[in-house]
């Protein structure tokens, strides 16, 4: 994440005190300045000298890191790491200067043109931190969803709009699908989407389009009520009112005839056992 806190040097590396064109009277921060990265202190630090000289924290770390004991890049004399103390007086007094949004200065010192105020945050430096923390909208912030860096200020936008984050089918399937494949999810598999039935193109719901074919749909190919008295043809179900009126003769006749033909066997039925009952009543 950017903070741009931290003034860079002419190689680009980081240095670790703060620029000084964030503060608003730059006049008395002037004498402020750490020997080693040239910038205004940040968390001063007496390097424990017999002058007391102050540095930035950083940049004394970086100092003793090869050695602990070294000469004080100010007046050479011998002085050790574990001397090295916080200066509470001159960070107290440098914590109520007043600063502008170091976000906001860093776009305009970088910038070839006007640059417009995107953030007009004036404070203490001893709230500086938590304005760009928690509230500065120039600060980059990674999207949960994607793991873009975007500015706080543009974050709310591009989560509701971000392809990765899962959002509720808008047709109330109750699935929750990533924004960028929503439109395949419809298309393809949301069981709430309309459909054109292939024979009769009467919208139906997916998820009832096989019942639909099935049982409902009036272009479907189905027996004639009749068949199992003989009646054959296959038709439409929208067919069927008009083949009933056209054939009801026909249909009676068919059913007189079955029932005739079922009223036969059930006599030969009784025939047979009617012998058998005879046969055992004499064997007796």
């Amino acid at each position: 994440m950017s903070t741009a806190l931290l003034s860079d040097t002419n190689d680009g590396s980081k240095k670790s005190g703060y620029d000084v064109g964030i503060f608003v009277d730059q006049n008395c921060v002037s004498d402020h300045k750490c020997a080693i990265c040239q910038c205004v202190f940040n968390e001063p630090m007496s390097i424990g000298c017999d002058m007391g000289h102050v540095f930035c924290k950083q940049c004394l770390a970086d100092f003793f890191k090869d050695n602990d004991s070294k000469p004080c890049p100010l007046d050479q004399q011998l002085v050790n790491k574990k001397n090295v103390s916080p200066n509470k007086y001159v960070e107290r007094w440098m914590g109520s200067l007043q600063v502008v949004c170091p976000l906001q200065y860093e776009k305009t010192v970088n910038a070839t043109s006007n640059v417009k105020v995107e953030c007009d945050w004036k404070g203490c430096l001893s709230d500086m931190r938590t304005h760009t923390r928690e509230q500065c909208g120039l600060v980059l912030m990674r999207c949960e969803f994607c793991s873009e860096d975007k500015q706080r200020k543009d974050m709310d936008e591009h989560v509701e709009m971000c392809g990765e984050r899962q959002i509720p089918c808008p047709l109330h399937c109750s699935q929750s699908v990533k924004r960028r494949l929503m439109d395949a999810h419809i298309d393809i598999e949301c069981s709430m989407k309309l459909l054109n039935c292939d024979d009769c193109k009467e919208s139906v719901l997916r998820k009832d389009m096989a019942q639909h074919q099935a049982t409902e749909c009036a272009e479907r190919l189905c027996k004639c009520p009749y068949a199992q008295y003989g009646c054959t043809p296959m038709m439409k179900v929208k067919e069927l009112q008009a083949h009933a009126a056209q054939n009801e003769v026909k249909h009676l006749q068919l059913t007189v005839e079955h029932l005739k033909n079922e009223n036969n066997g059930l006599r030969n039925d009784i025939s047979v056992l009617q012998n058998k009952l005879n046969s055992v009543c004499e064997g007796s």
